[in-house]
């Protein structure tokens, strides 16, 4: 199904490519991770464009926004070649700072003490430099993570950093990369593998999760040129066998 709706008087439209009981769209996910799936923006449902370019991209389970900080940084919209099985994605760029970012506004995406896990199906289009992919955290930063590249960064108490650890570069293909944390370890998993690190300090566990920065952590450092087709939160981690089975989803929904 292909819907557009423009508001009048605003310049804004509404874009989708499926309705949303497509067997990707949403019921596949909830049917695999249940009410551990807190929330998911998928590039074919919940697009607001001005221009062509994104201005909001809202959830899918819990209707949380996510907004351009500014109309200059608006990302744009469209296909990737023909990556991404041809479909429009989100295309951030480190050329004027075109990125998403919702600091400390979303609704309780996970409690104090949570251990959340954050999956994106996304690729780099050019792979110099510092790049976040994407980030998530609490009010002043506690237990925050970040996406730089293929490596993680945990912040606030906790201060480490996760390399990739096969030795691949980082390349310009189509990932899935899944960042979480269990009790012990750091874990950065790209297309099924996982590369972890020891915790080196004590949990923070003070803030509730309330933001979601989208190829930024901050609306203006290191953003990346980047084109991101999904982003799934979770409020814990679901085991191997699931995000096995999610990995699966997301190269058929968007492949490589």
């Amino acid at each position: 199904m292909t819907y557009e709706r423009r508001y009048a008087g605003v310049g804004m439209e509404r874009r989708g490519q499926r309705g949303p009981n497509d067997a990707f769209g949403v019921n596949a996910y909830v049917a695999l991770f249940g009410a551990n799936l807190v929330e998911m923006w998928d590039s074919q449902l919940g697009i607001a464009t001005v221009g062509g370019n994104v201005d909001t991209w809202t959830g899918q389970l819990g209707g949380r926004v996510l907004p351009a900080p500014g109309a200059a940084q608006r990302p744009a919209y469209g296909t990737d070649g023909a990556l991404f099985g041809s479909k429009s994605v989100v295309q951030c760029a480190t050329s004027g700072t075109k990125v998403l970012w919702a600091n400390n506004t979303l609704s309780s995406l996970a409690a104090a003490g949570a251990m959340p896990v954050l999956i994106v199906r996304f690729r780099l289009r050019t792979a110099a430099g510092t790049q976040r992919i994407a980030g998530f955290g609490g009010a002043g930063g506690n237990r925050s993570i970040e996406q730089l590249g293929f490596s993680a960064t945990y912040r606030g108490g906790d201060i480490t950093v996760i390399n990739d650890s096969s030795g691949t570069a980082v390349d310009t293909a189509v990932h899935t990369l899944i960042n979480y944390s269990d009790a012990s370890l750091y874990h950065v998993r790209i297309d099924g593998v996982d590369h972890t690190a020891a915790h080196t300090s004590t949990l923070q566990a003070a803030a509730t999760f309330g933001s979601v920065g989208v190829f930024t952590v901050d609306g203006s450092s290191s953003p990346a040129d980047l084109s991101c087709a999904k982003i799934l939160f979770l409020g814990a981690d679901p085991g191997g066998a699931a995000l096995t089975a999610c990995e699966g989803l997301l190269a058929a929904e968007y492949p490589p």
